[in-house]
């Protein structure tokens, strides 16, 4: 089932692999995978949900430790809502982004999951979205 994309804690941990450490190409990084370049852009840009596996391969392919923190599940009404409303879809999710980016250089716990929650809510809001023909 396609319905998860990477949170912000996922995102990095992939890039610092494959950019920084390696300094892939996607051409390289799908031969590593054995996945497709253009499933490995949707993981990337997180605009469009893949399948759990999808994203174990690409964690796996390079020893990278996969958390569920890595990832979140998106609901399968999203998926058309996502097309729709890509105004204030994308202003929730850069919002969420913004928020996991400083929960992970937070160092009070409490706080820090405070924030994740808060970044989990505007997912979940974004993902629930109504369609522009309701």
């Amino acid at each position: 089932m396609r319905g998860y994309i990477l949170t912000q804690t996922g995102l990095e941990k992939v890039e610092y692999v494959i950019s920084v450490e390696n300094k892939l190409s996607r051409i390289q990084i799908s031969r590593e995978t054995c996945l497709n370049r253009g499933t490995i852009t949707k993981v990337l840009q997180g605009e469009k949900p893949v399948n759990l596996q999808t994203i174990r391969t690409l964690f796996g392919s390079f020893g990278i430790p996969l958390d569920s923190s890595d990832y979140w599940k998106v609901s399968s009404t999203n998926k058309k809502t996502m097309g729709k409303n890509k105004e204030d879809y994308d202003r929730l999710i850069s919002a969420a982004l913004r928020i996991e980016e400083l929960a992970s250089l937070e160092e009070n716990e409490t706080r820090k999951q405070e924030l994740l929650d808060q970044a989990q809510d505007l997912r979940a809001r974004a993902a629930n979205l109504p369609d522009d023909d309701d």
